[in-house]
């Protein structure tokens, strides 16, 4: 961004043939690019000298832990030392004075930084993402599919950006992530067997083959794209979807359950919808009914796990036992109101999953009415609508909005990211591919100004509720903490209305630049501009949800004399003990390095000068 932002202001004053005023900038970002090698470079040591440690160990004798960890720090150096090389470049071409070159390497290292932190992540994490991405693969996948054969009819022919081209590179982007896991699965399961496995070891070794099944389905989806058969494709990528379905199964909890019935049923509410069966005649009747019917039996078998899940739950809740050191009565007093609650919050999401197991029974049994009918059944609609209407309210007992907040910040990061990568795409291959990505680029940008409206709408809903319950001033200390509530998801709504005008605004920017982009250079400032923008009033919005005593504990340390700097998150001071301890053992690896550099510098001979450049 920094870059970014340099060279607008170049460009500002004429100055992009002869930048020369500027040099101090662009000296002052290379030396900016040389301490994030260096980072890198530390990040590269600790992970060759974790991996050493294990590969001490007898392969015979490694846990499946272990082998699963010694691959994936062998791929995050892989990804680190890739980065590395990627910073050194734009380094060297910011000292050249080489803006737009510069950037393109610099976004380069941190799209290679994010799929080195990608293996950090958890498996499951990384397979919900590749979920996502594959979900809306499938719908951008069967939209070309229909208008290629003119279902919608010649006035609405398809989108210049979406091309069989633009579909392969992301299914290939999501079968390489995909693969990434199942290679860390697959280092898991060459471990040596044990008896007495961890549910999760097992969980991963089940998880093998469905992941192998759902990447030969992607294959097959890219075969047929590279062919232009985009008819053919969405039948592999459904499949491919239902297999990435399947393994985050294998490790799901209530959450995740609870977030991929609620996905399905959305699906499921979808093709029952009598406009979407007028602009996709392409899915005969039978093929709704099949559709529908595999989605509602996953959900089925989802459903019944989930009551499993949420006895074994409410048991732990109802069975917790107050804190034997709090000798506080209130405080006592105050864990016990937090058990009851729970076990009030675990008997109403049984009532609600009953009610949307009950609702897919009844959609189920009218599945096979689907497929014979001209028209679709209203009691099938009405089941799936009374399904979703259960997942929803489960949904929202088990996520907090402030989860949905934090999930849409990251998604609008990311598409930032994305949009600032063809800020100065110059190269005839990137020029021909400019549409195609602005357009996906707008599409998501939409997609995340909706969500944030809806988010808001719900902010503001909440408050007006605690508001409505305490209108007067507040004389008691409950009274007052309900009314600061208000407060604070009031003041969460307005911000995240802030973000939504700015992701709109966005959205239209990337739209017309997409429109333009065949004909001329666009400009994609602005739209870059609106996005950060939103990113900030998110950012306030999460602040403005942040638990208050939290808040509370950082005014405390604030005020309490010898302790002027704001309160740190406990999470922020794990980093700083895990960052003194990489400290220790970089330390201790270049030591080792040193010793090494002088046996070879008093054996080797001299050689020639280079450029100092630091």
């Amino acid at each position: 961004d920094e870059i970014r932002g340099l060279l607008g202001e170049i460009a500002a004053q004429d100055a992009s043939a002869e930048p020369l005023a500027f040099a101090d900038a662009f000296e002052a970002l290379a030396s900016r690019e040389r301490a994030l090698m260096a980072e890198v470079g530390d990040g590269i040591d600790l992970a060759a000298e974790e991996r050493l440690f294990i590969e001490q160990t007898p392969a015979e004798e490694r846990s499946a832990e272990q082998q699963g960890r010694a691959y994936q720090l062998e791929a995050l150096a892989g990804y680190l030392e890739r980065a590395r090389q990627s910073l050194g470049d734009a380094r060297r071409r910011l000292r050249r004075l080489q803006g737009e070159s510069g950037h393109r390497r610099a976004d380069a290292a941190l799209a290679e930084l994010k799929r080195a932190r990608e293996q950090l992540f958890d498996p499951v994490r990384v397979l919900q993402g590749a979920l996502g991405d594959q979900t809306e693969l499938l719908g951008h996948t069967a939209a070309l599919a229909a208008r290629r054969a003119k279902a919608l009819g010649d006035d609405e022919p398809p989108p210049p950006w979406l091309t069989e081209k633009h579909l392969v590179d992301r299914q290939e982007d999501v079968a390489a992530r995909a693969g990434g896991i199942l290679s860390r699965f697959e280092a898991v399961a060459a471990a040596p067997p044990d008896d007495d496995q961890a549910i999760g070891v097992q969980a991963i070794l089940e998880a093998v083959p469905i992941l192998e099944r759902g990447l030969a389905a992607m294959r097959d989806a890219i075969a047929a794209l590279e062919r232009r058969d985009a008819r053919s494709a969405p039948s592999g990528q459904a499949a491919a979807m239902r297999a990435l379905a399947q393994a985050i199964e294998r490790f799901a909890g209530v959450k995740a359950l609870v977030e991929l019935a609620h996905g399905d049923q959305t699906r499921i509410v979808a093709l029952l919808d009598p406009e979407a069966e007028a602009a996709r005649p392409e899915l005969s009747a039978t093929d709704r009914a099949e559709a529908i019917f595999g989605l509602g039996g996953d959900n089925r078998r989802r459903l019944a796990r989930l009551e499993t899940l949420l006895d074994e739950e409410a048991a732990a809740a109802a069975s917790a036992q107050p804190d034997a050191a709090q000798e506080d009565d209130e405080a006592a007093e105050a864990q016990e109101q937090v058990r009851q609650a729970a076990e009030q919050r675990y008997a109403q999401a049984e009532a609600l999953r009953g009610r949307a197991a009950e609702a897919v029974a009844t959609l189920l049994g009218e599945a096979e009415r689907i497929g014979n009918a001209e028209t679709t059944p209203a009691a099938a609609r009405q089941a799936a609508a009374d399904g979703l209407q259960a997942l929803d309210a489960l949904r929202r007992l088990f996520f907090s909005i402030a989860e949905h907040v934090r999930a849409l910040r990251d998604d609008q990061a990311d598409t930032h990211d994305r949009t600032a990568t063809l800020q100065f795409e110059s190269s005839a291959d990137a020029i021909d591919d400019l549409p195609t990505d602005l357009g996906l680029a707008a599409e998501r940008q939409t997609v995340h100004a909706a969500l944030g409206d809806a988010l808001a709408g719900a902010l503001a809903e909440q408050a007006d509720a605690a508001a409505a319950q305490h209108p007067g001033a507040a004389a008691d200390g409950e009274a007052q903490a309900d009314a600061d509530a208000s407060d604070r998801l009031a003041e969460a709504a307005a911000e995240l209305r802030k973000a939504g005008g700015r992701m709109h605004a966005a959205g239209a920017a990337l739209t017309d630049a997409a429109a333009r982009a065949g004909a001329m250079s666009p400009e994609l400032e602005p739209a870059l501009e609106d996005q950060l923008a939103a990113l900030d009033h998110l950012a306030n919005a999460l602040r403005a949800l942040a638990p208050p005593q939290r808040r509370q504990d950082a005014g405390e340390q604030q005020a309490g004399g010898d302790n002027r700097q704001p309160a740190q998150p406990q999470e922020a001071e794990e980093e700083k003990m895990s960052q003194r301890q990489a400290r220790q053992r970089l330390q201790a690896i270049r030591d080792r390095e040193a010793e090494r550099r002088q046996r070879r510098n008093r054996q080797a001979t001299r050689l020639p000068p280079v450029e100092k450049d630091w």
